[in-house]
């Protein structure tokens, strides 16, 4: 089993995964890193003519640092992390967004976003109404456009759910 599902938490009608499972299970986690490894490579490749120079990890607090750790690892590229405001040191941009259950609020130290050419690559751990994963992408897109693709690892799919518009994205499971 990949992960756990606990019901009425962390509110009442709320389903939420847990991941831990997964993590325990070195295996299973090289795999998971390899399949958005490859995911990167295809839309790479996707963008052609010109691949590119530059790709950056961004991994969204605080599930998303394991993966996205992992990923840039993997990838040989940097990670930075989106963390919530009172953990980012100033300057900072901030992002107000809606999760499934409440509304959240995530930071990007102003020198980490980007001002120059490049894939950028969002990684979080679950995909539920993409309120977190469009709030990433204004923050790392606010100075520069660049293509940009998401990654998560398991994709709850909640229906009526907020679209992640702008950008590919991709995930390991779906559920």
């Amino acid at each position: 089993m990949i992960f756990r599902t606990k019901g009425d938490f962390p509110r009442t009608g709320v389903s939420f995964k847990d991941l831990a499972p997964l993590y325990a299970d070195p295996v299973e986690r090289l795999r998971c890193v390899e399949t958005m490894a490859s995911q990167v490579l295809l839309f790479d490749h996707s963008q052609r003519p010109s691949a590119f120079p530059v790709r950056r990890v961004f991994a969204v607090g605080s599930r998303g640092y394991i993966t996205g750790a992992l990923l840039a690892a993997e990838m040989v590229a940097p990670l930075y992390l989106l963390r919530s405001p009172n953990k980012t040191p100033p300057p900072c941009a901030r992002e107000y967004y809606q999760t499934e259950y409440s509304e959240d609020c995530m930071a990007l130290a102003e020198e980490d976003i980007p001002t120059e050419w490049g894939m950028n690559i969002i990684v979080d751990d679950v995909l539920a109404t993409g309120g977190t994963l469009s709030a990433a992408y204004k923050l790392v897109n606010s100075k520069i456009m660049c293509p940009t693709l998401a990654l998560t690892l398991l994709d709850i799919g909640i229906p009526g759910s907020h679209s992640v518009t702008g950008m590919t994205y991709g995930c390991v499971y779906n559920v």
